[in-house]
């Protein structure tokens, strides 16, 4: 797949880790691909903060206040001209080579079941592979493991504020906007009442292989959940007597503590 100017616009939500910021846009310039646009939505940061990212940025939207995910997600996404987003937030960096990203974009062009394209979270993969649909890509040796968002086991899990790429919405924005003025939350619930509803999928480029490394708390208020907790020492529990708690065997136990206690699909992850 040729990538043409601007086939892709690189979103990167910031809010006061301008660093971090830094770091996640220039994770992909090292790959010196051309057609690319990069766009930094910003939530309300300190003037000196701007001033250092500004070098880094085709352009920088701007909020004179905090105003939350949504509102930022919504703006980095009416600002953008390419025909496919990657959506990441500043504290995440991308680690894989320049064809994973190429892949991504020709297995979208080819599916349009397929929403996204995540980069994280890719052990979904095993944990729910009784849903996992593999589709190939034409012409190249890609194969892209989708998960149907009306699975029982998923649908709480179709929101991604990780890295993903999609199709730039378009003239669909209505359906593709985010809630705003809202905690984050209840920015997931909204957006997996309306998209878990359809018949679109999530997809992963590999199974149990992440293409970005999270430099951030990882899920700092689900981690704050009792059912996580519980999980949690229930898995260290296992390990100390000698239990493998990923082993493929453990699967259908993995799926059925999920089903009940959500915020477990985290403790696996980690």
């Amino acid at each position: 797949m040729k990538l043409q100017a601007p086939t892709l616009s690189i979103l990167i939500i910031h809010h006061k880790r301008t660093t971090l910021a830094i770091n996640a846009v220039n994770s992909i310039r090292r790959l010196g691909l051309h057609g690319i646009e990069y766009i930094l939505a910003d939530d309300g940061s300190p003037q000196l903060d701007l001033e250092r990212l500004r070098p880094h940025f085709d352009s920088i939207i701007i909020s004179c206040q905090n105003k939350g995910l949504g509102h930022n997600m919504n703006q980095a996404i009416l600002a953008s001209r390419g025909k496919f987003l990657l959506v990441m937030q500043e504290d995440t960096e991308y680690t894989g080579n320049k064809h994973d990203l190429i892949n991504a974009m020709a297995a979208l062009d080819e599916y349009d079941g397929i929403e996204m394209i995540r980069f994280y979270d890719s052990k979904i993969v095993e944990l729910y592979n009784g849903a996992v649909t593999v589709f190939r890509v034409a012409n190249t040796q890609t194969v892209i493991h989708a998960i149907n968002h009306k699975h029982p086991l998923f649908s709480g899990n179709a929101y991604s504020d990780m890295p993903h790429v999609r199709r730039n919405p378009c003239n669909q924005l209505n359906e593709w906007m985010y809630s705003e003025d809202h905690r984050m939350e209840s920015v997931e619930k909204d957006y997996i009442d309306r998209f878990s509803e359809g018949s679109q999928r999530v997809a992963f480029l590999y199974p149990s292989k992440d293409l970005v490394v999270h430099r951030g708390e990882i899920a700092s208020h689900r981690t704050e959940q009792w059912d996580y907790k519980l999980t949690r020492q229930l898995v260290r529990l296992c390990k100390a007597i000698g239990i493998d708690t990923r082993h493929p065997l453990l699967a259908p136990i993995r799926k059925a503590i999920i089903m009940f206690l959500p915020h477990a699909r985290i403790t696996y992850r980690d």
